[in-house]
């Protein structure tokens, strides 16, 4: 499975699942950095917290 593909699975769930929680604001969060790495706009080892 390709990164772009596991972004747009996780978006899916994180519609179906925890509207408005704290889970889905960090689904959202994570989802927002791996966006950025399929991009390619940023290695993925330097955007870690």
């Amino acid at each position: 499975m390709d990164l772009e593909r596991l972004v747009e699975c996780l978006e899916e769930f994180s519609s179906i699942y925890g509207e408005g929680t704290s889970a889905q604001f960090l689904l959202n969060w994570q989802l927002s950095k791996l966006k950025a790495v399929a991009s390619g706009g940023l290695r993925y080892r330097g955007i870690n917290p």
